[in-house]
C-alpha cells in the first residue's frame, strides 16, 4: 500500500500537475480531428477465418473511439486515429503506447481479461497478418470475452444484484483504492484544482451552442462553490492524507463484470491526470450512474459502504457527485461539436438531466 504523508511534499508538483489537468478544458483549447478507421483493417478483422477461435459470425462494437470485434471467447480492441481534445491516437506510435497503458492499467482490475497486445502488419505477399508481419500497421489489444449476462448494467435491468454481489463488488473496489498510486499534491493546490475546475467547466457549458439554461448553471456553480467553502477543512484533509490516487477514472455500470472475483474493465489509461482523483470521486461516479439510470437503492449501497471504509467521506459526497455531474454534462455537451453525430438534438438535454442530478445531491447534502 502506497500510502504516506503525501501533503507535506506535494507542492511542488501538484500544482503544475493539476494546473495542466483543467487547462484542456479551455474553450480555446477544444479541438478535435476525426480520421476513418481503415476499411482493409475492418474487414480483415471483422473475418472469422482470420481468428482461431471463431465459430461463427465476428460481432462488431463501434464507440467513439475503438473498435471492438467479438468472437467466441475474446475480445480484439483497436484505438480510431482520432484527436479527441486532449487525447491524440492519430499516430501508429501513439496507439501502440496506449494498447500497452491500457493492458498495464487494467491488469490491476482485470487480471484475467486483459491478456496481450498484438499486432497486424502485412506479410511478404502484400496481405495483412498477425504478429510478424514486414511492418506493423495496427495494434490490438487482446481480451478475455466476459459474459454479457454478468455485466453490471445487465444485472441492475433484472433486478438480480444480490447482497453478496454487492459486498463482493464494494471490497474489490476498497481494495483497488487502498493500493492506488498516491498522487502527492498539497490541500491548498487541491482546492485551487477544484476552484478551477468548476470555474473551467461552467464557463464552457455557459456557451450559448451548449444550450444550457443560464440559471441552473448558476444555481449549481452557487451551490458547488459554497460547499467547498463550507468544506474547506474536509477537502485539505483528504489531500494531507493521500486520498487523492490513481483510479478507475471511468467506473460504470457497463464496464463492471460480477464475475467470481468482479472486475473491472475500461480504465481510463489516455491521461494520467483525469483517472488521478479523490477515491471517494471514483465511487461517486459509480453512484451517479447508477442514480441516472434509476438504481437509487443500489447506489445508496454503494455509498454505504465506501463511508464505512472513510469515515470523512460523508462531507465530501454530495461535492463530488455533483462534480462528476458537471464532468458528464461537459462530455454530452461536447458531442454538439462533433459531425458524426447526425441527430444532436438529445445532447442538450442529456447535459442538463446530469446537471440536474448534480445540483439535487448538493440540496440534499
Amino acid at each position: 500500500m502506497r500510502t504516506g504523508r503525501a501533503g507535506q511534499c506535494a507542492g511542488r508538483v501538484g500544482s503544475v500537475f493539476f494546473h495542466e489537468k483543467v487547462a484542456n478544458m479551455l474553450p480555446e483549447r477544444s479541438h478535435l480531428e476525426l480520421h476513418d478507421f481503415s476499411a482493409e483493417l475492418r474487414s480483415f478483422l471483422g473475418d472469422s477465418r482470420n481468428y482461431p477461435d471463431a465459430a461463427g459470425p465476428v460481432e462488431t462494437i463501434e464507440t467513439h473511439f475503438a473498435l471492438v470485434f467479438l468472437t467466441g471467447h475474446h475480445a480484439y480492441k483497436v484505438k480510431k486515429p482520432i484527436l479527441w481534445y486532449d487525447m491524440d491516437f492519430r499516430t501508429s506510435s501513439a496507439r501502440r503506447f496506449h494498447c500497452g497503458e491500457e493492458i498495464r492499467l487494467n491488469r490491476e482490475l482485470a487480471p484475467d481479461v486483459y491478456l496481450r497486445l498484438d499486432s497486424i502488419g502485412r506479410g511478404d505477399d502484400g496481405h495483412l497478418c498477425w504478429n510478424g508481419g514486414g511492418s506493423d500497421e495496427e495494434f490490438v489489444v487482446v481480451m478475455r470475452r466476459l459474459p454479457a449476462g454478468r455485466m453490471l448494467d445487465e444485472l441492475l435491468s433484472l433486478g438480480a444484484v444480490g447482497r453478496k454481489d454487492t459486498t463482493a463488488l464494494s471490497r474489490m473496489l476498497c481494495r483497488f483504492h487502498e493500493n492506488a498510486e498516491v498522487y502527492p499534491v498539497s490541500g491548498e493546490d487541491y482546492l485551487e484544482h477544484l476552484t478551477q475546475y468548476l470555474s473551467h467547466h461552467h464557463e464552457l457549458l455557459g456557451q450559448p451552442v451548449y444550450g444550457q439554461h443560464p440559471a441552473l448553471l448558476s444555481d449549481l456553480r452557487e451551490r458547488q462553490v459554497r460547499w467547498l467553502a463550507d468544506h474547506r477543512e474536509e477537502f485539505l484533509l483528504r489531500a494531507y492524507r493521500g486520498l487523492i490516487r490513481e483510479c478507475h477514472g471511468d467506473l460504470r455500470p457497463e464496464h463492471i463484470c460480477l464475475v467470481e472475483p468482479p472486475c473491472a474493465i475500461d480504465r481510463l489509461e489516455f491521461s494520467r491526470s483525469l483517472r488521478t482523483m479523490d477515491i471517494a470521486e471514483d465511487w461517486a461516479l459509480l453512484c451517479l450512474e447508477c442514480l441516472k439510470l434509476g438504481y437509487g437503492r443500489f447506489s445508496e449501497e454503494l455509498k454505504t459502504a465506501r463511508f464505512g471504509a472513510d469515515e470523512n467521506a460523508a462531507a465530501v459526497w454530495p461535492f463530488y457527485l455533483s462534480k462528476r455531474a458537471l464532468a458528464k454534462a461537459k462530455l454530452c455537451a461536447w458531442h454538439l461539436d462533433d459531425p458524426a453525430f447526425a441527430d444532436q438534438r438529445a445532447w442538450p438535454d442529456l447535459a442538463e438531466s446530469y446537471l440536474e442530478l448534480g445540483l439535487a445531491a448538493l440540496e440534499r447534502g
